[in-house]
């Protein structure tokens, strides 16, 4: 009888303690069905109800002693574990896609060539602003933990201006961005940054991010969102608020008709920039230097649409979300080659051809890159060369490539791939969204799903179009004239319009009348690209250079300008204009003293040159200006040819040049360039015993 009570008495202890561990699982799945704030809101409080009937009911059956009961909790209690679990990951994934901290880094940078050491470093640069965290907080960090105060320090309003100090050799090193090499590298006198500096010092921070929702409202209702694609060397977006604005495209999304607007901005738009003095006007992609917000709040007064959130990817992220994918269908637009996701050619080249196809990541990776053609692709052959490139090209292709994703992501059934993506995008994503905001997407997924047709698109995307031409105009800042998109004013207004009916802003017009014939196949207009006229031309200074007078004097004439001429004795032919005070692409009307036009003149007694041999392998003479390599950009290409004609007198041996041609079909030729050099693969002053190949670029006479 003793017997029979204790293991009654056992069986009890058991059963309440199977119970307690029964609802302290029940407790947790509760928490995190709770936790998906938004996501089928009735169901989930139904089966909450039904969950603390469970957990009453076995609370009462306590007392029976049966061990059936116990079994069943336990298997409940794994079942509720393993629900909780995954529950538990997907939402720790989720909230990891906005990130509340952002890892600032600052690195000391010199050049290679001036071999400096950190004892060595007489002048260093930093920003003058004194609540930049990368640009003067760290910096001054770093100055006092390593005693720098015995250096000279200069400040600077903005970090191009220390990196131009830099190349310039006004200052021994500067505090940059630990990221410079990737943010400033596509512009043309930084191509060859990654070799030319050296990192001193490195030194980071980890804060709370600066970025908060700008909007409350929910997916389900209109919203704009930015996605701007940061070409990182690194796999993650770990570290600096500023980056490089790749890759950006506007999408206006309307959850009442599945209808989605998307418009790729081109990197080199001209625009006013928000966060720059006066608002003054530069390429777009230069806003990001600035973080998110200076480049959301810039496109928002560009376009008058209201940004409600962004979205940052870090492109080589893109690879690895593609291959967990299994690849993506593209109908690709064209042949070409491409460097991979390291950025190396020769063996690693990546060929992508033609036509509908499944892409992998690295392929869909130089897709998303690939926006001119390079030296390096002149060996990939014919096949895959000639194709007519351009920032608004790439970003076309950019689109092409989001919707591959989107209609790969639909057919998604494995749990498994699913975790997959939902980290690859959480290591390569940062958003402003809550996760509140984003479990929202649940309804428009289940709304995507219940049209999903095998043969039609659920949503439908309308590709965009901003119009416009190229004009280079001298970037004060950078001191370079650089390459620019005008956008057109009739172009942007379209697609602006276009957006703000999809918001739900403005109503549509109603077309009344359709043209169409059986004979050909019905294709949509394309919203932005048409023939618009020339609004706001901004008029720009001509390269007067081996010009004469009376161009100059019917230019200035034209345009209103004072013009003072001096001469000065050169090589050149007589009369032709070998320099101007102003550069070119300076925007007249910031021209405000007299344009000063220097004029070739030869002197009256015969000068004979006089020869002097040097042997530039030599040590010893390796900064003779015979054995330094000019810096021809902006000459003609006579010019180098008799430099390079001269040396066969010095019997100085460097590599034959080759000569790369921009004629009238290139996007990078320019009528004011005709004859002259753009480009050269050697920096000024370098050593030519160190010269293993010459390359260059000119435009067509």
């Amino acid at each position: 009888m003793k017997n029979t009570k204790k293991k009654k008495k056992k069986k009890y202890i058991f059963n309440k303690i199977t119970f307690i561990l029964f609802t302290i699982c029940n407790i947790y799945l509760i928490i995190n069905i709770l936790s998906f704030v938004g996501i089928e809101d009735i169901i989930r409080y139904i089966v909450i109800v039904i969950l603390l009937l469970i957990n009453i009911i076995f609370f009462i059956r306590l007392k029976s002693k049966n061990i059936t009961t116990s079994v069943i909790m336990i298997i409940l209690s794994i079942i509720f574990l393993f629900i909780s679990y995954n529950a538990n990951k997907v939402l720790n994934i989720i909230n990891n896609f906005s990130k509340d901290k952002v890892t600032y880094s600052t690195s000391l940078v010199t050049l290679k060539e001036n071999n400096l050491k950190l004892n060595t470093i007489k002048t260093i640069g930093i920003l003058n602003d004194e609540t930049s965290i990368d640009g003067n907080i760290l910096p001054n960090k770093v100055i006092k933990e390593n005693n720098l105060n015995r250096v000279t320090i200069k400040k600077y309003d903005q970090f191009i201006h220390i990196l131009n100090d830099l190349y310039d050799n006004k200052i021994d090193a500067g505090f940059l961005p630990s990221n410079y090499v990737t943010s400033y590298n596509s512009i043309d006198k930084y191509t060859s940054i990654s070799k030319e500096t050296s990192v001193l010092l490195t030194k980071n921070q980890t804060d709370k991010t600066k970025n908060t929702t700008t909007s409350n409202k929910k997916l389900t209702e209109p919203f704009a969102l930015l996605i701007m694609g940061v070409d990182s060397e690194a796999d993650e977006l770990a570290k600096n608020a500023s980056f490089n604005g790749d890759a950006l495209i506007l999408v206006t999304f309307n959850p009442n008709t599945l209808n989605a607007t998307m418009l790729s901005i081109p990197r080199d738009t001209y625009v006013p920039i928000a966060c720059f003095k006066n608002q003054y006007e530069n390429k777009i992609t230069h806003a990001a230097w600035q973080g998110a917000p200076c480049m959301m709040k810039t496109i928002e007064n560009f376009l008058d649409i209201k940004i409600d959130y962004y979205v940052k990817i870090n492109f080589k992220g893109v690879v690895d979300l593609v291959d967990t994918l299994k690849g993506i269908e593209v109908d690709v637009p064209y042949n070409f080659c491409e460097q991979d996701s390291k950025r190396r050619f020769g063996k690693h080249t990546i060929y992508v051809e033609k036509g509908i196809q499944t892409l992998n990541g690295e392929q869909v990776l130089a897709l998303a890159r690939h926006r001119k053609e390079t030296p390096e692709q002149y060996a990939c052959g014919k096949k895959y060369l000639g194709n007519t490139l351009s920032d608004v090209i790439r970003g076309q292709n950019q689109q092409l490539i989001i919707k591959g994703i989107l209609n790969k992501a639909k057919t998604l059934n494995n749990l498994n791939d699913v975790y997959s993506i939902l980290e690859t995008i959480s290591k390569n994503m940062d958003t402003n969204m809550s996760t509140k905001t984003i479990l929202s997407l649940y309804d428009i997924f289940m709304d995507v799903v219940s049209k999903k047709s095998e043969n039609t698109e659920t949503i439908n995307i309308e590709r965009l179009y901003l119009s416009g031409y190229e004009q280079y105009i001298y970037d004060e800042n950078m001191q370079l004239t650089l390459y620019n998109y005008i956008y057109y004013r009739g172009s942007r207004d379209d697609v602006k319009k276009e957006m703000k009916i999809n918001l739900g802003l403005i109503d549509p017009e109603l077309i009344k009348t359709f043209t169409y014939t059986t004979d050909e196949e019905y294709e949509k207009p394309l919203i932005g690209r048409g023939n618009y006229k020339i609004v706001d031309y901004i008029e720009t200074l001509p390269n007067f250079k081996n010009k004469s007078k009376t161009d100059v004097i019917s230019w200035a004439n034209k345009h209103n300008i004072n013009v003072t001429f001096k001469e000065e004795e050169s090589s050149i032919q007589e009369g032709l204009i070998i320099n101007q005070n102003y550069p070119y692409g300076y925007r007249v009307k910031n021209i405000k003293n007299n344009l000063i036009i220097t004029v070739s003149k030869h002197s009256n007694t015969n000068v004979v040159e006089e020869v002097t041999y040097y042997d530039c392998t030599l040590e010893e003479n390796k900064d003779k200006n015979l054995c330094l390599f000019p810096n021809f950009t902006d000459k003609t290409l006579l010019e180098f040819k008799t430099w390079y004609n001269k040396l066969t007198k010095y019997n100085i041996n460097i590599p034959s040049p080759t000569y790369i041609k921009i004629d009238e079909n290139d996007p990078q030729y320019n009528e004011d360039k005709k004859g002259m050099i753009v480009k050269q693969n050697i920096k000024p002053n370098t050593t030519l015993s160190k010269i293993d190949e010459i390359v260059i670029t000119y435009i067509e006479k």
